[in-house]
């Protein structure tokens, strides 16, 4: 169900709603000291497996809990845990339970209690929560069982000198390769209350981890760390001790705990007299937004821990850093060790005016010899905003809500505590905010972002973008069970909470809400007093068919008569001169009325590239009335040739209030391939004599990718060539030559052309990769197909073949000729295409025979031999095609030679025969 993508840090705070809350249950009277001050030793014993203790989990498990449940959960888990087997003291404090995490920790707890699960290695994420306090780790990492892993635990050993030991056997990191193995243990010793941690030998993998070791109180603060870092010379025999929650240890491949390495934790001596603050309470609506008045009751918690009883206690009090309150409680009965006295605020805190608030409360003994400091001071922080006017600026991603005053919350049936489940998405062009719901079952939960408070104006209304998707991509969903996603409105603090609308499996079948993010609106027009919203996700822990998302985006709270101007389309006029020497452009902006309100002055500009845009205010007459569209037409915008352009142009209503950003820009692209140097024909381009990594003068190549056609030392005989690498990141690219001068009658194209791979094996096309020739006459408006290489029509695949294509279509026009590339394979890293010697001559100069050569063939036409004869000492590769193009035979030729193509049908067929020395292309007959 709801797995957590972020976690708030949330303070060692409750607050007050109709009655006041202690943060903490009444524990036994005894005394209680700081984790951090536990005495720590390090030496080299045994690893002593254990056998036929109770098993967690199987090979497959990963970030599962087992509190009391041996098959485990992710996400949270909440039970009565496991029996140590004895009364194990921990910070002075007795335990009966403890839960297990797959990731290398215990959890410590008596009746029903909850532990949360943890990737990182750190105590502070989210270690820092209510429930992740208590903990052992031994090896706190995302941790991953493989095929001989074990997860047990077994209590040992007669009264008086009884072990638990939670045992890790034969475990790896979760995106760990082979070879990897951990085997660690906890063992909790009943007598002296010693926490022991036991390796085994590691095998590490070439990957660097970082893992946290330790030991977590009660307190948030009050941690017992181990700091291992190889560059500041530390070791795993001789680590460091540390107070602090992200404290990390390196684990390396040559840098790990050796075998029957052995850390021993002792608790120390309880002091007599140590005072702390447990908790400072005020109305938990401070936390949900309402403002404060200058009369907030404040109250404070204040423990004796500890082993004397007390009979007065000193508290101090700061807001903002201002001593408020200095007193003396008098005890007429002593406050016995372990004892709590709540105590009201005399003083009154004047904290009506809008800003930000910290009160911190400490305590001490006149006599206090306390060594656990750490529970002297506590806090309570809150940013008292006011009534916030609207409209309010729109939130369109996750951290926006941060800065606008909402706070996340948990809690049914209305918020009760600080929660974190609500988190930034990636899907979506502005990032969204998202809350996930998974199909792992877990406990039921709910889940609160709720808003500061705002004031009511006439016509309010809400309105927000929503969408519901997949877990890894933006895919259909098509049942979420029983779960629930509302919109509510409270008009007292938080009191009590009205449903403004539902979205459920109902209007996920409906079509109301789907993968797409939609619009919605939701009036508030009779709201009349200062009034707080609140986005609900509600999960019934009910397993869904498949994990998903409820995403929220572009959300404000406006007025009903909002003014929204919307570009629905803009568009180049007349860009199809066939001289190709256009150099200006008229631009047509189609804009359209969106908004609740008829609109008497917008904006429209138009920016090309990164250029100053063109911008326009109108002030239609009569105005402009909502659904109504407008026609715009901007003067002509000048461009240089053999470039790619991107116009776009936006539009918005004077007074917008910026609800459906997505609608204000529309956009197109286009070539201007221009004439202002047209290429004299015939032509013929050797690419030898410029630099590699450069584009030719005059040609247009894709600048979108990374890498794409450049100059590269690939070509025939070692020249140079036009060339790109594909990879799996980078699969598309295309290179357009210059405009040419008009063509005569009967010209063809003719080119060198090679595909080969970079890596061991001959190159091979996938089924959706290509190599598409086309033209354009139309100055790059249009192009017109010439010639598509594919694996059913193959050329120049591992070995240089030239290619021909007639260009009498084209007689007395200019042309540019694209070659666009697209290699989509991801099977192996990288392919190259290499285009070379390209010529736009007379079909006879193009077809004839290299005299140079004197390749002959005969008999032409054939009943199915051929002969081929060249000068000694010629050698040649050659490839026979169909009529299609499609390779039937290719092969080497080092001396005269007999062909046999008697397998081959009867047809029309092209020999192409490439040597050091040049090319040719003749006609061969099989009768």
């Amino acid at each position: 169900m709801i797995r957590l993508l972020l976690n708030t840090r949330l303070h060692r705070v409750w607050t007050l709603g109709a009655v006041f809350i202690l943060l903490l249950t009444f524990l036994p009277a005894q005394a209680q000291y700081g984790i951090r001050d536990y005495v720590f030793q390090s030496n080299v014993g045994t690893f002593t497996p254990i056998t036929g203790g109770i098993s967690l989990g199987d090979p497959t498990s990963d970030d599962q809990l087992f509190n009391d449940n041996t098959v485990g959960v992710t996400g949270t888990a909440t039970g009565v845990g496991f029996p140590i087997g004895f009364p194990f003291t921990f910070g002075g404090v007795d335990y009966s339970g403890f839960a297990v995490s797959n990731n290398g920790y215990i959890k410590l707890g008596n009746g029903t209690f909850t532990i949360m699960s943890s990737t990182t290695a750190s105590f502070t994420s989210p270690f820092d929560s209510l429930t992740q306090r208590l903990l052992i780790a031994g090896l706190h990492l995302d941790l991953k069982n493989q095929t001989n892993s074990d997860l047990s635990f077994k209590t040992i050993g007669s009264t008086g000198n009884r072990e638990l030991v939670v045992q890790w056997l034969n475990f790896k990191s979760y995106l760990g390769t082979d070879p990897e193995n951990y085997s660690f243990q906890i063992r909790l010793k009943e007598n002296g209350n010693k926490i022991v941690i036991v390796y085994d030998n590691f095998i590490k993998n070439p990957t660097d981890r970082l893992v946290t070791v330790g030991l977590k109180g009660e307190i948030h603060n009050d941690v017992h760390t181990r700091k291992i870092v190889e560059a500041d010379n530390d070791t795993w025999e001789t680590s460091k001790k540390s107070t602090l929650n992200d404290t990390k240890a390196d684990l390396k491949t040559n840098f790990k705990p050796d075998t029957g390495l052995t850390y021993t934790f002792s608790p120390p001596v309880p002091t007599p007299n140590d005072a702390g603050v447990v908790s400072v309470m005020v109305r938990s609506e401070l936390s949900s937004g309402c403002p404060a008045t200058d009369a907030e009751v404040v109250r404070l918690v204040l423990k004796n821990f500890g082993t004397a009883a007390q009979d007065s206690l000193r508290y101090r009090v700061f807001l903002n850093g201002t001593l408020v309150a200095n007193n003396v409680k008098q005890y007429s009965t002593p406050l016995a060790s372990g004892g709590r006295d709540t105590i009201t605020l005399s003083q009154t805190l004047n904290m009506f005016y809008p800003g930000n608030y910290t009160i911190k409360a400490t305590t001490a003994l006149a006599n206090d010899t306390g060594i656990y400091t750490v529970n002297d001071t506590a806090k309570f922080a809150f940013t008292n905003l006011g009534a916030v006017s609207i409209p309010f600026p729109i939130i369109k991603n996750f951290a926006q809500f941060g800065t606008m005053g909402w706070k996340q919350y948990t809690g049914k049936p209305k918020p009760q505590t600080p929660g974190g489940s609500y988190a930034a998405s990636t899907m979506f062009a502005n990032a969204s905010t998202a809350i996930y719901q998974s199909a792992f079952a877990t406990v039921e939960r709910n889940d609160w972002m709720i808003s500061p408070t705002y004031d009511p104006k006439p016509n309010m209304i809400l309105k927000f973008r929503a969408a519901i998707t997949g877990f890894d991509t933006i895919t259909p969903i098509a049942n979420i069970s029983d779960d629930e996603f509302k919109i509510m409105v409270s008009t007292d603090c938080g009191a009590s909470w009205t449903v403004l609308k539902t979205f459920n499996n109902d209007a996920l079948s409906s079509g109301e809400i789907n993968n797409t993010k939609k619009g919605f609106q939701v009036p508030l027009t009779t709201l009349t007093v200062p009034f707080q919203l609140a986005f609900f996700a509600a999960d019934k822990n009910t397993v869904a068919l498949a994990s998903y998302y409820f995403h929220l985006d572009d959300v404000v709270i406006g007025q009903g008569n909002a003014l929204d101007m919307a570009c629905k389309s803009i568009q180049i006029e007349n860009q199809n001169n066939p001289g190709c020497d256009q150099t200006t452009f008229p631009v047509k902006v189609w804009v359209k009325n969106v908004g609740d309100s008829a609109v008497g002055s917008y904006v429209v500009s138009v920016r090309v590239n990164a250029n100053t845009p063109v911008v326009q205010t109108l002030t239609p007459s009569p105005k402009l009335v909502p659904r109504d569209s407008a026609e715009i037409t901007f003067p002509s915008i000048a461009v240089a040739p053999n470039n790619t352009y991107k116009i776009i142009a936006s539009t918005q209503a004077t007074l917008e209030d910026g609800y459906s950003a997505d609608n204000d820009t529309a956009s197109t692209s286009f070539y201007y391939l221009g004439s202002a140097n047209p290429l004299p024909l015939p032509a013929s381009i050797d690419f030898t004599g410029l630099s590699n990594n450069t584009i030719p003068a005059g040609w247009l190549v894709d600048q979108g990718a990374s890498i794409d056609f450049r100059i590269r030392s690939r070509g025939v005989s070692s020249s140079k060539s036009l060339s790109a690498n594909f990879t799996p990141t980078n699969p598309g690219s295309f290179a357009i030559m210059p405009v040419t001068q008009p063509l005569p009658a009967n010209f063809m194209l003719a080119f060198d052309l090679k595909f080969s791979n970079d890596f061991p094996g001959t190159f091979t096309m996938g089924a959706a990769d290509s190599l598409m020739v086309v033209a354009s006459d139309d100055c790059g408006n249009t192009f017109t197909n010439l010639l598509r290489i594919d694996a059913s029509h193959p050329q120049g695949f591992n070995a240089f073949a030239n290619v021909m294509i007639d260009l009498s279509a084209f007689a007395n026009k200019s042309v540019s000729i694209r070659f666009d590339a697209k290699i989509k394979r991801t099977d192996f890293a990288g392919a190259w295409i290499d285009i070379d010697n390209i010529n736009i001559a007379p079909n006879t100069a193009v077809n004839q025979l290299i005299e140079v050569n004197q390749l002959t063939i005969f008999p032409n036409p054939s009943q199915g031999k051929v002969n081929i004869a060249f000068p000694t000492g010629e050698s040649f590769h050659f490839q026979i095609m169909d009529a299609s193009g499609r390779t039937v035979k290719t092969g080497d030729l080092n001396e005269s030679t007999e062909l046999d193509l008697s397998h081959i049908q009867k047809g029309i067929y092209f020999l192409e025969a490439t040597g050091r020395k040049g090319h040719s292309r003749n006609k061969l007959v099989i009768q």
